[in-house]
């Protein structure tokens, strides 16, 4: 007899701890409560909420109260609701630092440079770190990433090289923060580029190659465990993508803001990204 999809769903995690609530702004408690549970783990990642009839029981108030406190918690990235079968906390918690940091940068007026400016100080952290925390797969992934850069037969495929390469400098140094902040900062600028330059590769070719040494040099360092040619390097790669990147690019390029109309769609297109 086939299983049915309630059945099949796993248990709801329990709110016995939860405070019944009596106030004007009752959905606006409930929301820093349950997000409260949910930022500290006491509510982990990918658990399934009770249901809205359980959660309006729990906490003394309507249903209509619980909907309004859900979709709440839905618009700041915190829960998903899935149709038939219940309402989830997320988790990838990268939607949810993509579209509050995206949000920031736009409200500050933050300027693309800017970010590619706080991205070499990130990755000069990162490789500080993979010195003495790197494994030999986190070095390879490096050495592969940086080939396919430059075995890269199209303009994605040499962005996509990069991407891994900077992801993967990141990974080495095993510190999650770092990996999250730093990994939103590559998804923006790769389709922030993709959007300022053209989809030619010989362009992406020779925007890339000429950073080809500089990132083998970054590898051998870190293989070498040395801390300041690993320091140089990343300085030596950064100031010269930033530089190629300014000089090369269009009418509107890494002076513009985040905020500039012609990012809309591709920031709201991140921001939906799962």
């Amino acid at each position: 007899m086939p299983t049915s999809r309630a059945a099949s769903r796993p248990p709801a995690v329990s709110l016995s701890g939860a405070s019944t609530l009596r106030s004007t702004n009752t959905a606006e408690r409930i929301v820093e409560e349950l997000r409260g549970l949910i930022a500290t783990g006491k509510i982990s990642k990918g658990a399934r909420l009770p249901t809205e009839r359980d959660l309006a029981s729990t906490y003394g108030v309507s249903p209509s109260t619980i909907r309004e406190a859900i979709r709440a918690l839905a618009v700041m990235g915190l829960v998903e609701v899935r149709h038939g079968s219940g309402t989830y906390v997320v988790e990838d918690t990268s939607a949810l630092v993509r579209s509050s940091l995206v949000t920031a940068m736009q409200m500050e007026g933050v300027q693309i440079s800017e970010v590619l400016r706080l991205l070499a100080l990130i990755n000069e952290q990162a490789a500080s770190l993979a010195v003495e925390r790197a494994t030999p797969e986190n070095v390879q992934a490096l050495s592969e990433a940086n080939n396919a850069v430059a075995s890269g037969s199209t303009s994605r495929e040499i962005l996509d090289g990069v991407v891994s390469f900077l992801t993967a400098l990141l990974a080495c140094a095993h510190e999650p923060l770092l990996r999250v902040f730093g990994g939103f900062l590559i998804q923006l600028l790769d389709r922030i580029e993709s959007d300022l330059f053209p989809d030619d590769a010989q362009f992406w070719r020779t925007l890339t190659g000429n950073a080809y040494e500089d990132r083998q040099a970054i590898i051998q360092a870190i293989s070498q465990k040395n801390h300041d040619a690993v320091v140089q390097a990343v300085r030596k790669y950064h100031a010269g993508a930033i530089d190629l990147l300014e000089t090369s690019a269009l009418e509107t390029g890494p002076g513009s803001k985040l905020s500039d109309e012609r990012f809309a769609a591709l920031i709201s297109a991140l921001i939906t990204t799962r």
